[in-house]
């Protein structure tokens, strides 16, 4: 709000001053409210619970609610005796279950409490919160080294959803039942800052799969840990955040995280894993900027043009597709797609 104020302020002041020497004070008095502006747009405010639910509910972009077919059922009836057959509507469409943090050492979710806290030098890299003070301090020499920490947490406003999903009929019900489930803390994971296992694995060793696409080079997935090497912290953020996506939703693994649900209710169809270029897993920026739209995590490294922020703390809504069709009879026989 200071920001904001001054910005007005100057404003009044430049509009107060034009007359006779107007010209004269209009040169100094627009280039400071440049720089004003300037900074106010570079100040970012962390994320509440609240803005997170409000963002998600107001992505109907990111929905993409699509009649897919048909589901085939058998109808019995006791008195008189006779079966005969119904069909339901088959439809498919995203949910947000998560919430995906990656940042050097703050979360930018506010009001998590001690969950996610770190503190300095726990983990410590030249890329860090408070970099140029590190830097000055212990003359640490700046390289793409990076580590990056990563929360997934049920995204608060599921319950919206699962409850529009009992009460239309025709809408999937998330997996996730409760809000605010903490599924991967890397404060808590060892294999996250130190992969002695992982390092191993054929993926690891081969350098496949990569969070970029032909002809780039950069951004393996495995082993899956914090540490990236990446000339442009944003990319370390990706590619942490797809390691993480990964390690919840595939197969079980050594990681130290909660499982996620698998029941999404009666004939319906939960999303298959988080992989590379998988468009069932699409994501939504909500920090430093917000996206009114989900699409998998960005492969090409020009997205991190104008994608570089000073506090290095990244986040998105993992929306994940889901197929479902309502119940109309005791016996399923099978799904139709058109």
């Amino acid at each position: 709000m200071t920001s904001i104020f001054r910005y007005l302020l100057v404003t009044l002041v430049a509009l107060i001053s034009i007359g006779p020497h107007g010209d004269a004070h209009a040169g100094w008095l627009e280039d400071l409210i440049d720089r004003l502006r300037k900074q106010h747009g570079q100040e970012q405010e962390d994320l509440d619970t609240w803005d997170i639910t409000e963002k998600t509910l107001t992505c109907t972009d990111c929905i993409n609610y699509k009649v897919e077919g048909v589901c085939l059922w058998i109808k019995c009836n006791v008195f008189p005796p006779s079966c005969y057959n119904r069909e339901s509507v088959l439809v498919s469409h995203f949910l947000p279950d998560f919430v995906v943090s990656a940042y050097s050492n703050t979360t930018p979710w506010d009001g998590l409490g001690g969950l996610t806290d770190r503190k300095m030098g726990s983990i410590l890299t030249e890329k860090s919160d408070q970099h140029d003070h590190v830097t000055e301090i212990t003359g640490q020499i700046d390289t793409n080294l990076d580590f990056k920490h990563v929360d997934i947490i049920t995204n608060p406003g599921i319950l919206a959803f699962n409850a529009l999903a009992a009460s239309f009929g025709y809408s999937c019900e998330s997996v996730e039942k409760i809000p605010m489930i903490p599924h991967f803390v890397s404060k808590v994971d060892p294999a996250w800052s130190e992969p002695i296992i992982e390092q191993y694995y054929p993926q690891a060793l081969s350098g496949y799969p990569r969070q970029s696409a032909a002809p780039e080079y950069w951004g393996p997935i495995y082993p899956r840990t914090g540490w990236n090497s990446l000339p442009f912290d944003s990319l370390s953020a990706v590619v942490a955040a797809q390691r993480a996506s990964e390690i919840i939703t595939g197969s079980p693994s050594l990681h130290v995280y909660v499982p996620i649900g698998w029941d999404c209710g009666d004939r319906c169809w939960p999303p298959p894993p988080v992989e590379v270029g998988n468009r069932d897993n699409r994501f939504q920026l909500l920090y430093p900027e917000v996206q009114d739209y989900a699409e998998p995590l960005p492969r090409r490294g020009n997205w991190a043009a104008g994608m570089e922020v000073p506090d290095q703390r990244f986040s998105w809504v993992l929306w994940r597709r889901y197929e479902c069709c309502r119940r109309e009879g005791e016996i399923f026989l099978g799904r139709v797609r058109l």
